[in-house]
């Protein structure tokens, strides 16, 4: 039975780089919206060493992003079973690494707004290098825990996690340490059982509420 129900959870997971065919032409077009965007005055913020280096940029792989708030994060069931969380028909973000060479030097986000996919968040640049540099610390480029990883964001807390699916369980890593989560060490995974425990109590804290 516990074979089963993983089987059917692997299912759920959406792997990196899968997305439909329309967002990837607003992937691409989104791109040279970010070579629009860089200047001489604000490259080095978007993460670029020089405006040159927009003429060399290409789209990274992209990788599933969740938002999570109050809602998610307070469902009945996802206190025990964080799968629910993260199924394939709830992916409306996706987090494109933008490189030059094989070096993350930005980023943007590409969102689902109604039949449509748009480009946001241009310049995230620190957000994509501590995502892709946990996942090569953590994960071997070829195994399925790879291929499956996804990225959460928890926007109460300014926290950010890779998240990925392995050995039958969910698991998180926090990119950087946070003083709302003293428990939690930047690039280690915890089972996301835990750390999703954790998150709910900080918030908690944070807002007056008692445990």
């Amino acid at each position: 039975m516990k074979r089963i129900l993983a089987l059917l959870t692997l299912a759920l997971v959406v792997p990196a780089g899968a997305q439909p065919v329309n967002a990837l032409v607003a992937a691409t077009n989104s791109l040279a919206t970010l070579a629009q965007l860089t200047t001489s005055r604000n490259f080095d913020k978007l993460g670029f060493a020089s405006t040159n280096e927009t003429s060399l940029m290409v789209l990274g792989e992209p990788v599933p992003l969740y938002l999570l708030g109050a809602p998610q994060l307070y469902l009945p069931t996802a206190s025990t079973n964080v799968g629910v969380l993260f199924v394939a028909t709830n992916v409306t973000s996706y987090l494109y690494p933008v490189l030059v060479g094989t070096n993350v030097r930005t980023s943007f986000t590409l969102q689902k707004h109604g039949n449509r996919w748009r480009g946001t968040a241009y310049g995230d640049a620190a957000f994509a290098r501590s995502l892709v540099t946990t996942r090569t610390n953590l994960l071997p480029p070829l195994s399925p825990a790879f291929s499956n990883s996804f990225a959460v964001r928890i926007p109460s807390l300014s926290a950010d996690f890779l998240g990925y699916w392995l050995l039958d369980d969910y698991h998180l890593a926090l990119l950087t340490e946070r003083a709302t989560l003293p428990l939690l060490t930047a690039g280690s995974a915890t089972n996301a059982v835990e750390v999703l425990r954790q998150v709910r109590a900080a918030i908690d804290e944070k807002s007056g509420f008692p445990e």
